[in-house]
């Protein structure tokens, strides 16, 4: 709890700013691997980082200058959808992020992002990152179901944010 809150203020202090570093930090974090056996706030940090990635990079959409390589887009629709992890470029931040020698009894993850984890941070961050952008692209890759039999696959936690996140996105539209 007192890491998440401290994401959050760290995503306060830079709102807007863009900053290389605090983006890069933020968008490990959501993805973050398990450390040790004692993951029971992992979803919280998770969102945490995601509500901070967004307060960062509020309103700019897809002009991120310097960004460019992170290809933070494409990374947040991974950790909604899942899939196999994408790796960092490297650089002397992010290679200090990356715990690849950790190990966790209680969940096996491999290289795939656990959506369950992933997911609210990511579509929260999305939402700030194109907030009244009216994309229609990125609310596209954001997938909203669209008829009752892929309904039956997404939680209602899961609808409610997709449709926060359309929503923000598509304000002209609401």
């Amino acid at each position: 709890p007192i890491q998440s809150a401290a994401v959050i203020g760290a995503g306060l202090l830079y709102q807007a700013t863009g900053g290389r570093q605090i983006t890069e930090m933020l968008l490990a974090q959501i993805g973050r691997k398990p450390l040790s056996d004692k993951t029971i706030e992992r979803e919280g940090y998770a969102l945490a980082s995601g509500i901070a990635l967004g307060l960062v990079n509020l309103g700019t959409g897809s002009n991120m200058e310097g960004l460019s390589d992170l290809a933070i887009n494409e990374r947040l629709v991974r950790f909604i959808e899942g899939g196999k992890s994408i790796e960092f470029p490297k650089s002397m931040l992010s290679n200090n992020l990356q715990h690849e020698n950790t190990k966790c009894s209680a969940i096996k993850e491999g290289d795939m992002v656990n959506v369950h984890i992933t997911q609210a941070g990511a579509l929260i961050a999305l939402a700030l990152i194109h907030l009244k952008s009216n994309n229609a692209q990125i609310v596209q890759r954001v997938g909203l179901p669209d008829t009752f039999y892929s309904l039956e696959f997404v939680t209602p936690g899961s609808l409610l944010l997709k449709t926060l996140c359309r929503n923000l996105i598509m304000w002209d539209s609401i």
